[in-house]
This record gives C-alpha cells, structure tokens and sequence, in this order.
C-alpha cells in the first residue's frame, strides 16, 4: 500500500527535496553544529515526507529523545521491507549537540552491525531541521510492555531466561565488533 501525497508536511516548503541539501548522511558532521541544530524543525506529522522519501505513516511512540513513526519508504524495491521506523529527535535533545554527535557516532556504529538481537540501523540525517535516524521496522510488543502485562508477580522463569540470553547474545555481539 502506497500512502497518498496528502496531509500535513506536504505543503509545507521546508519539506521539498529542492529546497534542502543533501546532508551527508551518517559520516558526515556538516549539519551538527550548534547553529544548525538549533534551526527551527518543519513540523511533522501523519502524512508529511521526509526528503520526499520517507513517508509518516503513524506515531509509534514517544520518549525523552523524540518521536518514532513508522514510514513507508518510497526508494526500497523489497516490498517485506518497504516500511521502516524514523525516530525525530526533539528540539529538546537537539539543544545538546554533544548528545546528537554521540547518537551520530552510535548510529556508524550500528550500521556495521548485523545480528538478530541489534536493530538495524540504516541512517542517521538532518532535514529541515530535524535531526532523524531510520531503523529496522521491528514487530511484536515491546520490553516495558511484557513486563507490564506478564510480570505484574514477576515474568516466569522460562520466559525471562529467554529475554536475558536474547539480549545477552546481541550485547555481546555489539561489544566483539
């Protein structure tokens, strides 16, 4: 399914991919500087597009760093994986550009890594003055909320030996490379 070219960020012309230059990407720091990251963020929302790319399908979450949406990705020719997550950054983290390089730096990190139990990291950029990272689009339900619903008296043994050799495996993975 292809979402329309309709909503909100579509008329917006911060949001056209002929007023913003190309950024560099995850290796390059051009757009990190303090001034840069200090520039007012075209709104986004349900709708809008991301350098005429990304496309906002719907708000997955919200937390301390941002936004993440889930994005249907216009350039991917796999259609399993033409759906992606995009965390925006708020303007909030944006205000310590030492924390935004460090994510930068995670994020290179990340893009090399390759194991069932690390997301994939795919880019991490700026546009129009949000600072955005594009992830594996991941499914199922989220730590906090098998912890919520299945460990009121505590997660069974079973199934909390399986979480912790989980993440065991993709942490130690993470720290060998």
């Amino acid at each position: 399914d292809r979402p329309a070219n309709t909503g909100p960020g579509f008329d917006d012309p911060r949001l056209s991919n002929t007023d913003a230059p190309n950024t560099g990407s995850t290796g390059g720091s051009a757009w990190d500087t303090e001034e840069r990251l200090a520039e007012v963020a075209a709104p986004l929302y349900v709708g809008s597009a991301i350098r005429d790319r990304f496309v906002l399908v719907e708000e997955l979450g919200r937390g301390g760093m941002g936004v993440v949406y889930k994005a249907y990705d216009r350039s991917r020719d796999d259609s399993s994986e033409r759906h992606v997550a995009i965390k925006v950054l708020n303007d909030e983290f944006k205000r310590h550009p030492l924390a935004v390089r460090a994510l930068q730096r995670e994020a290179r990190k990340a893009q090399k890594l390759a194991h069932p139990n690390v997301v994939t990291v795919h880019d991490f950029d700026r546009y129009c003055g949000n600072v955005y990272m594009v992830m594996e689009l991941l499914s199922g339900r989220a730590l906090d909320e098998v912890i919520l619903a299945d460990g009121t008296g505590g997660i069974p043994l079973g199934p909390a030996m399986e979480i912790i050799k989980s993440l065991g495996a993709g942490l130690s993975y993470a720290h060998a490379q």
